[in-house]
């Protein structure tokens, strides 16, 4: 710039030219700040982790659906999916999850049921949980008892209901495999659109004993009511092969009508159940 364009820049229009830098390389700033803070959020909203298979896992009858359980919180996360990859000798699990919000707190938290199909049935394949590779045994559908009767109103949800903590609990928790007799399976119910409150569980081998109550009878086998810890209360008794328990976590259902729905309950299609010859279900 040579004497006489150095004269002509006022001090007032370098002031006005200073602004205007700054401006420009504020709103540079900003920019690049809220266009990473979008992208970070956007892929904290849509990146997915495939987390363990911790708990129960149920095979249906013709093999093709696996059903996990899994505790998640919906104001938190998107919704759990439970995914399978397939080989010619094992089928590797794993329950992908991933965050929606975290804006605000969360004390609300749900265990449900999620499921997944094969492209071919499990048959004699492995079914291994894919982060640590540990061998999980299913629970074979085709061993599970289904009710004959349910109380008018009542319908099958995927949604499980959480049991008061306590030393006595009425069902076999389907979040773990460690300290369970062996696979167990459990299926929930709720009238109309309330929370689940009916469950009716099954587990491999002679369960807990401890708790039990009054002797009574179910479809000609011994059995004992229970009553849980808060308002929990039910009905279990041992087939040869199989525990079962039908209970409620409220004060809705009378004693006579859980013992209806057990008396009820049909065998599943190769045994097991009160209709049912005893049957082993696979290891």
């Amino acid at each position: 710039m040579n004497a006489k364009a150095k004269a002509a820049v006022r001090p007032d229009q370098l002031t006005y030219l200073i602004r205007g830098l700054w401006v420009v390389g504020t709103t540079a700033v900003v920019t690049t700040a809220l266009t990473a803070w979008w992208l970070w959020e956007d892929r904290l909203k849509n990146h997915r982790d495939d987390g363990l298979v911790s708990g129960q896992v149920l095979v249906s009858r013709d093999g093709r659906t696996l059903t996990a359980a899994v505790g998640w919180s919906p104001c938190h996360e998107v919704r759990p999916e439970l995914a399978a990859r397939e080989s010619s000798d094992t089928v590797a699990v794993t329950i992908r999850t991933g965050i929606s919000d975290l804006s605000h707190p969360c004390r609300t938290s749900e265990d449900r049921q999620v499921s997944a199909t094969l492209r071919a049935p499990l048959g004699k394949r492995q079914l291994i949980d894919a982060p640590t590779g540990q061998r999980i045994p299913p629970f074979d559908g085709a061993f599970l008892g289904s009710p004959r009767y349910l109380p008018p109103g009542y319908a099958r949800t995927d949604v499980m209901y959480q049991e008061a903590p306590g030393l006595q609990r009425g069902l076999p928790s389907l979040l773990q495999r460690e300290g369970e007799h062996g696979p167990a399976w459990a299926r929930y119910y709720r009238k109309g659109s309330g929370n689940p409150s009916l469950a009716i569980a099954q587990t491999t081998g002679e369960g807990r004993q401890d708790g039990l109550g009054e002797a009574v009878s179910v479809a000609g086998l011994p059995g004992h009511l229970f009553k849980g810890t808060g308002s929990e209360h039910g009905v279990t008794w041992f087939d040869g092969a199989f525990t079962y328990v039908v209970c409620e976590s409220g004060p809705y259902l009378a004693t006579g009508e859980l013992l209806r729905i057990a008396g009820r309950l049909g065998g599943g299609e190769r045994g097991g159940a009160a209709y049912g010859p005893a049957a082993v279900p696979r290891s």
